[in-house]
């Protein structure tokens, strides 16, 4: 049996957390900062010692005027939430620091928990991620400007092979029918992943503002599954609108990320699923302040290993691959940060040959 050379030792333990290379502090069921590291004391928390006992709320208070964070509340709402939560959860958000230059700092939080005395406290970290941030910055503009620059051209492709089908230059050969028709495929595939990309790029950027209005839900879902009742009737699809709710329902969010949002999931639905099937949307109000759409399906369904991946950008399950199903892998990315970021969630229910169905649910206003 191998000998435990290691003996823990407060001085052990606080020489573990000091090697860590970013800032730790550890907190106590009623919020007394307990101890933090080197890095937290010199960087974030350079105000306080090690041992200083301190009201964690206040420490974040300090933190926040010093250095001019931004989402201020969503870190206090992070604090109050977990302070006496037992359950092993780590939770994540961003916070921008104005003075000093821009600065992203990543915040996770976990319980400490032992077995005998039970819940103990929480262990804070915050990691400095500003370069990953500015990278994260840097790759969203040039797909953007990539992306313009691609518009141009494809235009003109697109264009160009119209007027050739079209017999605009002249009786085409029949033996050219197949490769033009190929092109014209193509080039509306990749229009279509332009299209992806470029929404994409204006979701993630910072500065980008959200445009709160007042719409009819209704009028959105039922617009929405107008523009798509060709797609539906070229697979024999029968689209079914369930509303639940027997009065008007109107919605103060931004209405562009909602219709989008809502087309997204109809249109996986119809792509997804065998012909003569039905897409059920349903409609139906949960209380006095939200909203769900559901969206269910008879289609291919997703294996149940690779559900957790499925919001990943540019991920596609196995089963569609091998179905050669078109698609970039980007929708239900855009509808899971367009809905998330208005105060939202999406989830889902799926079994492979079953079907799906994918829930949006929503605030009556925006917060």
């Amino acid at each position: 049996m191998t000998e435990n050379i290691f003996h823990i030792t407060d001085s052990f333990f606080h020489s573990v957390l000091d090697s860590i290379g970013h800032d730790v502090i550890i907190v106590s069921n009623d919020l007394e900062m307990m101890y933090m590291n080197v890095e937290a004391s010199i960087n974030l928390f350079r105000n306080y010692e090690q041992k200083s006992n301190e009201n964690f709320l206040q420490m974040i208070a300090d933190l926040k005027k010093r250095l001019k964070v931004e989402n201020s509340d969503e870190l206090d709402d992070l604090i109050k939430s977990t302070s006496n939560e037992i359950n092993f959860i780590t939770s994540t958000i961003l916070i921008k620091l104005n003075q000093r230059g821009e600065k992203f700092y990543e915040i996770s939080t976990s319980p400490i928990y032992d077995s005998k005395k039970g819940h103990l406290g929480r262990i804070w970290q915050f990691r400095n991620v500003t370069e990953r941030e500015t990278m994260d910055t840097m790759k969203t503009e040039f797909i953007s400007i990539a992306s313009h620059q691609l518009r141009t051209p494809l235009t003109s492709i697109r264009g160009y092979t119209d007027m050739i089908i079209s017999g605009d230059f002249g009786e085409v050969n029949e033996e050219l029918n197949e490769p033009l028709d190929a092109i014209k495929v193509a080039s509306s595939e990749m229009g279509e992943l332009i299209n992806d990309l470029l929404n994409i790029s204006r979701l993630e950027r910072t500065d980008q503002e959200i445009k709160i209005v007042k719409f009819s839900i209704k009028e959105v879902i039922s617009k929405a599954i107008d523009e798509l009742s060709t797609k539906a009737l070229e697979k024999n699809t029968t689209l079914d609108f369930m509303d639940k709710i027997q009065l008007e329902v109107e919605v103060e969010s931004e209405q562009i990320r909602v219709t989008e949002s809502i087309k997204n999931i109809i249109d996986n639905a119809i792509k997804y699923s065998p012909e003569k099937t039905k897409v059920e949307i349903k409609l139906e109000k949960l209380g006095n302040e939200r909203i769900r759409i559901s969206v269910k399906d008879q289609g291919i369904g997703i294996p149940e290993d690779q559900q957790d991946h499925i919001f990943q950008k540019f991920y596609r399950a196995t089963n569609v691959l091998t179905e050669n199903f078109d698609g970039t892998g980007l929708g239900l990315y855009y509808v899971k940060k367009s809905i998330e970021d208005l105060g939202g969630k999406v989830y889902f229910e799926s079994q492979v040959n079953n079907g799906s169905t994918f829930y949006i649910e929503l605030p009556l206003t925006y917060k």
